[in-house]
């Protein structure tokens, strides 16, 4: 499960400090010369963690109306987050939801305390120069290894906004997309791989 928008790969605690700008100028050359960066730590192991109690109320009401309905047969009640849809959905993982954005869309968790935490737009203001302006779009996925629609193969998350703004007649903008786990990832369970 993850909170996406693309390449500053999110997770380091940036101090607005000599520190801080040098982290700036450290993702800055990444950016330039990778078209990536790794921040480790920088949201707050608060702010993931109710972002992750706000997706894990709604994985939990999710499968126990998907019990109700019979659309499967067990909530997999107990296990992690990441494990229950998986098991929930193992029969028929083609059925399993893909996304959980309109579930997290407007709570105080994901907007506020995750999206406009005050280290990333700081690092966005650093790189750009501006203040951080945040973006309308967001995905909330859930990736299975054995669904088709919960897979996505190597893309630009870039070429994907750019289309959306051509599609409305706008011009198009220019975004730092950011990706930020809300459970432990590798290679194991789908971690989002960099290439430069």
């Amino acid at each position: 499960m993850c909170s996406s928008v693309g390449s500053l790969h999110l997770a380091r605690r940036v101090g607005m400090s000599a520190s801080a700008d040098a982290e700036a100028e450290r993702v800055r050359h990444e950016l330039q010369t990778q078209g990536f960066s790794v921040c480790r730590q920088l949201l707050p192991a608060t702010s993931v963690a109710g972002a992750t109690r706000k997706l894990e109320a709604a994985v939990d009401r999710h499968l126990t109306a998907a019990v109700a309905s019979g659309e499967i047969a067990a909530a997999c009640e107990g296990l992690p987050m990441e494990s229950r849809i998986a098991q929930a959905y193992a029969a028929c993982p083609e059925r399993a939801p893909t996304s959980w954005v309109n579930q997290v869309k407007g709570t105080v968790a994901f907007q506020q305390h995750l999206f406009r935490d005050e280290s990333l737009c700081a690092l966005v203001a650093a790189l750009t120069g501006r203040p951080a302006v945040v973006a309308s779009r967001f995905n909330c996925r859930c990736k299975l290894r054995d669904s088709a629609g919960a897979n996505f193969p190597w893309h630009q998350d870039h070429a994907f906004f750019r289309m959306q703004y051509i599609l409305k007649k706008e011009e198009p903008k220019r975004l730092l997309a950011a990706w930020a786990p809300l459970v432990a990832v590798g290679a194991h369970n789908g971690g989002v791989e960099l290439l430069p």
